[in-house]
């Protein structure tokens, strides 16, 4: 509850901000739609105070409680003298709608509180790094060389920031609200985002609420936008820049399209009223000025052709506008200019399969409205009656945006050039930029819907329209959201179950440098900002060294300091950057070239996972987690631990231009725990290795497709000093162990590769219905993984030797996953492949082999199918085995610590109903029976 609490309080304070500056300004404007632009004013207000501040040298945390006050007694005092109007009736259903967006979208604040960070992606980790800058410095405060060796990872964001020219509102926002509160900026992050998201509401409604006719329409895309699943993903996104972004946009457009007085004091007002938010825009979102401005022109434009509004009166207040706005923003036209650059820049640079390509794909149409998800599987009749539905709103969107921008709705020029836009986007087949326009365009999308749902509902059952798109759209919405919880773990949740943990209850030790490995930059961020005051580094790739290079021209990064708008900081960055470079050195170790940080000698810590998903062995560490999700413990008692190199040929994702490791997702058979995706391949570093040791992993293919994709790859090879392959045959799943390594060392370091032997591949889709309609030879999903991993680990000859395996497997698949059982080339429900083994525990002299199994009557196996089974190495039983049920018996010859059956089958068929799984049988029961026991045979 106090999360949410925060969130109404921190909105509210926005709001009465927002409506103190009107009142003050006497700005003339209908009562209503100023309450409703109020929250986004005060946001611009705070945004673009805090910043000058901090600009001037002033940490926010200085300040940050003296504000607050000195703005709590302004709004007191403009209140107190000119008493506002309160619009309750009206006001109060656009305060039902927001609070409806509040837990639609942040219902978890009721279960987790501060604990919950939504996605917590890479992209909130840089915010909250910036916000935790600015809490503690001057903006354009130079680091040291001491602090950026590992003292403070925060500050790289001064070269990010301070010289970079990116857009810094949201972090500067954020920061004020983590030192107004006393807190980490992580654990206000949901907060903060939850009280812009209601800002984005409020502003959206006023920009339709143009006059009383459009009240209905106005309130109606209130409630959709409330419960848009595309906003609610941003919300768990933590897209903060872009949801105060969209509202300061918003807000915009109201304030500019309208007829505009022509006289000094109302062009004054406005003009400081417009350059407000379009300075606090352009510092916290500018990617969306261009739609603004666009907009505001054919508007006007419109006006003028129309003779509603005379051009030479309107060029002057523009070009009066224009000038307090260049006034205000000073170097914020700058910071958005290179803002906005960049992301062209790296727009472009953007090749291949991508994340987003579903949108380019026919269901764009059922996935920009939130009626299905933007990725994943597609099923008929379903998706196509999704996107038949979707295409209706798209084809009645584009024929309202064409209508009412001949009757001059503001709302309508917006809605027509995010369609224009949307358009040219689609036929250079930017998906990345669809996507994005499909989430700043979820206010317009949705006015479009209201205002077709009158027209068929009728005015009298309108709000009716907005709970069938509530009940149509509400699964997608919760998936959205419980992917950022423990109700639904889904890939997008870079960090699993962190909803456990308190994130700021990671205690780093103070006395000795720290060696830190984290599953990947989610996990780097969340350690640099409990970190600052202990001198970190990073096992794999240190991505803060990247932060250090320039990400546009030189020319631009300079024009602050020669128009005297900043100090000559470039000239600091250089020498710094020199700095930072210098410590780090490219290695080239078994055919892999990568970035090696100079560590510091006097290491004495290493941090990592408390639990680690990814690879079991680096869980077993002395002492106790207490409930932390890092732990630190002495280098000296390490053991074994593994990490993955980022390198030329491949690591983790987002760390690395080609991928060998994605994030963990659910495993379908294994409910409640995970596997993830690899690629071909991988290098590991093993930190305090023992002598001899096995690399043991259980992987998958079942889930590949057909056409012969379940194959294990037999040529899969572990690089050290020698090269050894993998005891992997047949299809399906495997949990294999390599024979004793010898590690390749360089400088101390010690390292291991594996190279699977098979290019990755798209995963095998079928598209049908209206999924044939265009782009059919897209691919579902972006990636090509070899096969699935549920484990990767480095096992002792000691813990090899001590493995104790069953004598029995008869549950499927959880007998089989158990990480003691040795097999290869059988599928975790059973079914087996042409070629497979599985090791079980010991037998004795005498003691029976029973293998229990069914053959399918498939196409291909209905004469039989003739089998072989090898008892270590020996062969047991051979015969033919026909469709039904089947028994198979063997005797051991001699006592042996392992039993091995290996078997062979002549022929395979595939499964039918589209599963494409070639098999040969089913087993249903392998086991070991003492010899002295008797089981009769009709068990069978």
């Amino acid at each position: 509850m106090p999360a949410l609490l925060l969130t109404l309080v921190l909105f509210l304070f926005l709001m009465l901000l927002g409506k103190a500056i009107l009142v003050a300004l006497n700005f003339k404007f209908p009562i209503l739609r100023s309450w409703l632009l109020a929250p986004s004013i005060g946001l611009a207000a705070i945004v673009l105070l805090v910043l000058n501040l901090n600009q001037a040298g002033l940490p926010i945390g200085s300040f940050a409680s003296w504000l607050i006050v000195v703005l709590s007694v302004f709004i007191i005092g403009v209140f107190w003298r000119r008493r506002p109007v309160w619009p309750w009736k009206q006001l109060g259903a656009i305060v039902a709608i927001a609070m409806v967006a509040l837990a639609y979208t942040c219902w978890p604040m009721f279960f987790y509180g501060f604990r919950w960070v939504g996605y917590l992606n890479a992209d909130m980790g840089t915010y909250c790094l910036d916000a935790l800058r600015t809490m503690h410095t001057g903006f354009y405060r130079v680091p040291t060389r001491l602090e950026l060796m590992g003292r403070d990872y925060s500050l790289y964001f001064w070269f990010h920031y301070a010289v970079g020219l990116f857009r810094c509102g949201g972090d500067l926002f954020l920061g004020w609200v983590a030192s107004v509160t006393g807190t980490e900026p992580i654990r206000v992050s949901m907060p903060v985002v939850g009280a812009t998201n209601m800002a984005e509401i409020f502003a959206g409604v006023s920009l339709v609420l143009v006059n009383a006719k459009a009240r209905r329409s106005a309130i109606l895309t209130g409630c959709l936008l409330a419960v848009s699943p595309l906003m609610a993903f941003g919300a768990m996104a933590q897209l903060l820049p872009q949801i105060s972004g969209l509202a300061l946009l918003f807000s915009l457009c109201a304030l500019c399209m309208r007829p505009l007085a022509y006289g000094r004091e109302a062009i004054w007002k406005s003009g400081l009223l417009i350059a407000l938010v379009g300075t606090a825009c352009c510092i916290c979102y500018p990617e969306v000025l261009p739609f603004g401005a666009l907009a505001i022109a054919a508007y006007h434009g419109f006006q003028v052709i129309r003779r509603r509004q005379a051009l030479r009166p309107a060029i002057t207040i523009a070009g009066a506008i224009a000038a307090l706005f260049i006034l205000i923003a000073r170097q914020t036209l700058l910071t958005a200019i290179g803002t906005v650059l960049f992301i062209v820049s790296a727009t472009k640079e953007a090749t291949g399969a991508t994340d987003f390509d579903t949108v380019l794909d026919p269901s764009m149409f059922a996935s920009m409205f939130g009626i299905q998800l933007y990725y994943g599987a597609r099923s008929d009749p379903w998706t196509s009656l999704a996107i038949l539905l979707g295409a209706v709103l798209f084809f009645a969107a584009v024929v309202i945006a064409a209508r009412h921008s001949l009757q001059g709705r503001p709302i309508a020029f917006l809605l027509l050039v995010m369609l224009c836009v949307g358009g040219k986007l689609f036929q250079s087949h930017s998906a990345f930029g669809v996507f994005k326009l499909f989430m700043y365009g979820q206010l317009v999308l949705l006015y479009s819907v209201a205002v077709f749902c009158l027209w068929l509902a009728g005015k009298r059952y309108y709000l009716a329209a907005g709970a069938c798109y509530l009940i149509a759209t509400a699964w997608t919405g919760y998936v959205y959201i419980a992917g950022s919880t423990d109700f639904r773990l889904e890939e997008s949740m870079t960090l699993p179950h962190i909803v456990r943990a308190d994130v700021r209850n990671i205690k780093l030790p103070q006395d000795a440098p720290t060696i830190v490995d984290t599953p990947n930059m989610s996990g780097d961020f969340l350690i640099a900002a409990a970190g600052v005051g202990s001198t970190l580094e990073w096992a794999d790739y240190n991505i803060f060294r990247a932060f250090s290079k320039p990400l546009i021209s030189e020319e631009l990064l300079r024009l602050p300091g020669h128009l005297g708008l900043t100090g000559d900081y470039v000239s600091a960055r250089d020498e710094l950057g020199r700095i930072v470079q210098s410590t780090v050195r490219q290695e080239y170790v078994l055919g892999h070239f990568f970035s090696q940080t100079q560590l510091s000698p006097d290491v004495k810590y290493l941090g990592h996972l408390a639990h680690d998903p990814w690879h079991v062995s680096n869980n077993d560490v002395p002492g106790s987690d207490d409930g932390q999700y890092f732990v630190f413990h002495p280098l000296e008692k390490e053991r074994n631990h593994i990490v993955l190199h980022s390198t030329h040929l491949g690591g983790v994702l987002l760390r690395s231009n080609s991928v060998s490791e994605w994030p963990v997702e659910p495993d379908l058979y294994r409910p409640g725990d995970t596997f993830y995706a690899v690629g071909r391949y991988m290098l590991f570093e093993v930190i305090q290795p023992t002598p001899a040791i096995r690399v043991r992993i259980s992987l998958s293919r079942s889930l590949m497709g057909g056409g012969g994709r379940t194959a294990l790859p037999v040529g899969a090879q572990v690089g050290a000093t020698s090269n050894q392959r993998l005891p992997l045959l047949g299809s399906g799943s495997a949990n294999v162990i390599s024979e004793p390594l010898r590690l390749v060392e360089r400088d101390g370091h010690f390292y291991f590769a594996l190279d699977f032997g098979i290019e990755g591949s798209y995963f095998a889709h079928r598209k049908t219905g209206l999924m044939r309609l265009f782009k059919v030879d897209m691919p579902i999903d972006p990636r090509k993984p070899v096969a699935f991993v549920r484990d990767l680990s480095v096992l002792t000859e000691q813990d090899y030797q001590a493995v104790v395996r069953p004598r029995r497997i008869s549950k499927w698949p959880a007998g089989l996953l158990s990480e003691n059982v040795e097999f290869s080339g059988i599928y975790e429900d059973g079914w087996i492949s042409d070629r497979a083994f599985v090791v079980l525990g010991k037998a004795q002299a005498g003691d029976r082999i029973l293998i229990k199994g069914m053959m399918p009557h498939l196409a291909g196996l209905a004469d039989g199918n003739r089998a072989k089974v090898l008892l270590n190495g020996a062969s047991m039983w051979e015969g033919v085995i026909t469709p039904g049920r089947f028994f198979i018996e063997g005797t051991a010859a001699a006592e042996t610590a392992n039993t091995r059956l290996d078997f062979v089958f002549e022929k395979a068929a595939q499964l039918p109903s589209g599963d494409d799984r070639p098999v040969s049988a089913q087993l249903l029961d392998v086991a070991i029976i003492d010899g002295a026991s008797r089981e009769r045979r009709g068990a069978r």
